[in-house]
């Protein structure tokens, strides 16, 4: 569904996000900018005084929508826990495919307060969010009974965070929606309850798992 932009601010926002996200922000100047969305550069300073401030509601931006979505997915009241983990993967598969690796690159070269806020935000929400799945696909008894929970949850995080990284990624020769979509398959397949499920279900989530 495309976004409606209600305001200029909102539109230029969008406007950067598209493009510092497909194509990296430091090689684009608020002068080419200012032309690409068709707006004054006065007006574009009017709302943010630098690239930096600019840059900053993108990455602000992307992480509220992608919060938004996920805690959409963990609350749905039709699905199982393992659905909700398909779901969360074709999702960030299909968020991760509009992010390029020299954006992330970028983002810790030349603004590393900002990288790091993205990795906390990273860190907290994969824990919060894969505890809560995972528990209460334990009690649905999808998921096995060992090992802790917490455990299991700490190893994805340093999964998680071990791979999708500036670095690992250009050591890595397949795009990061890909590899966060074998991230997630290791650890689905490797903690379901018992091995006749195991078969099917691993069925189901092939069948529903959209490639990007």
């Amino acid at each position: 569904m495309a976004i409606r932009f209600t305001t200029v601010r909102d539109r230029i926002v969008g406007g950067a996000s598209d493009r510092f996200l497909a194509q990296g922000f430091h090689r684009i100047t608020m002068d080419r900018l200012a032309a690409d969305l068709g707006v004054s550069k006065k007006t574009l300073y009017r709302h943010f005084a630098s690239k930096e401030q600019l840059l900053y509601a993108v990455v602000t931006r992307f992480m509220a929508e992608t919060a938004a979505e996920v805690e959409a997915i963990i609350d749905r009241k039709d699905q199982d826990q393992l659905a909700k983990l398909t779901a969360l993967m074709n999702y960030m598969s299909q968020r991760l495919s509009m992010v390029s690796q020299g954006f992330f690159q970028e983002l810790e070269r030349y603004a590393p307060e900002m990288w790091q806020e993205l990795q906390d935000f990273r860190r907290r929400r994969i824990l919060s969010n894969f505890l809560k799945l995972y528990r209460a696909g334990r009690r649905q008894r999808i998921f096995a009974t060992t090992p802790d929970p917490r455990l299991t949850a700490q190893l994805f995080l340093s999964l998680v965070q071990g791979v999708m990284n500036p670095q690992a990624l250009a050591r890595i020769p397949f795009p990061p929606s890909q590899v966060i979509r074998a991230i997630i398959n290791i650890f689905i397949y490797g903690t379901l309850a018992d091995a006749p499920r195991s078969r099917s279900q691993k069925r189901a989530i092939r069948s529903e798992v959209v490639l990007p």
